[in-house]
């Protein structure tokens, strides 16, 4: 029987792949419908495109650690407040650009843009010039800056010595050589993000809406090529039917993170032989859930301590 996993955490760098829905060369993943061409800056369900085609400057391990992906390293000045990434001089986007501070600064702007209306402003917001970029009394972040074709510096409001790992990890690279002549107000449902060009180990071939999309392995990618040749994201209208898909070998994983599935679920897919879960530690917590039977958080005061802490 093929060997079938069950992702229950955000999985943001997929190395090394060993199995394939039936085929050595394919991985097959479940995806909720809608899902894949929302883009970065306005939905977490293409995570996994962010990791695979496109990527951040440093990602967090299966171990909860710092792995170094388009910066090869990286200072913290001043308890925190300033951080300077050395970025890796070989890295190429998919259509042969090279990819620079350029980009990066780009890419930290895009999130923090007020004419893109991104969902996730908060993941910058802790970046010098934030407030007055929002505001309309300045048009970039001040606090990003590239000294150099590889090296960028980012002066924060205030100290954050975890900065780089609890908002950093979550922005990715975005070219700037294809967005950066489009209004801001026009990259929601640009065609780019059902076409990306990334740096990553899988390069974008084909997507069907409501189907499939489909990536190649990237032969040149920095730190070696994947194991496997395709990497597929099929999409299912709902959880259960990729749990079905999943349990019938149509499919080698499915996640939490992209369809869904009930904790209760899990712990039935647990049971059976052949289905293992991977949980993945993201270095903190994510989300608390507490259970309000229990008369020490029944009180909303506090709970409202513990979310304002």
């Amino acid at each position: 029987m093929m060997r079938k996993a069950f992702l229950a955490a955000l999985i943001l760098v997929m190395p090394v792949f060993a199995f394939g829905a039936g085929d050595s060369e394919t991985y097959v993943e479940g995806w909720l419908s809608g899902c894949g061409t929302e883009g970065s800056l306005w939905t977490t369900c293409t995570h996994r495109l962010d990791a695979t085609v496109n990527q951040p400057l440093v990602a967090i391990t299966w171990q909860g650690g710092l792995q170094p992906l388009l910066a090869e390293s990286w200072e913290m000045l001043e308890g925190g407040k300033v951080w300077i990434f050395h970025l890796r001089q070989e890295v190429k986007w998919h259509d042969g650009v090279p990819f620079t501070a350029k980009d990066v600064v780009f890419s930290f702007n895009a999130y923090a843009n007020p004419r893109a209306g991104s969902r996730w402003t908060s993941k910058v917001a802790d970046i010098l010039g934030y407030d007055e970029f929002q505001a309309g009394e300045a048009d970039h972040l001040v606090g990003v800056e590239a000294l150099d074709d590889y090296t960028v510096r980012i002066e924060l409001k205030e100290p954050m010595p975890l900065w780089i790992k609890v908002k950093q990890t979550y922005v990715v690279m975005l070219p700037e050589h294809i967005l950066g002549n489009v209004p801001p107000e026009q990259w929601r449902g640009h065609s780019y993000w059902a076409h990306r060009v990334g740096t990553g180990p899988f390069k974008w071939v084909e997507y069907v809406p409501d189907q499939y999309i489909k990536l190649e392995r990237n032969e040149d990618y920095f730190l070696g090529a994947p194991k496997i040749k395709y990497l597929i994201y099929r999409f299912y209208t709902d959880a259960a039917s990729a749990v079905a898909a999943l349990e019938n070998g149509e499919i080698d994983t499915t996640a939490y993170e992209t369809t869904l599935i009930g904790l209760d679920e899990v712990e039935r897919l647990d049971s059976i032989p052949g289905i293992d879960i991977v949980v993945m530690s993201k270095g903190m917590p994510n989300f608390l859930r507490l259970n309000l039977k229990k008369s020490e958080w029944a009180d909303v005061r506090v709970r409202q301590a513990i979310r304002y802490a």
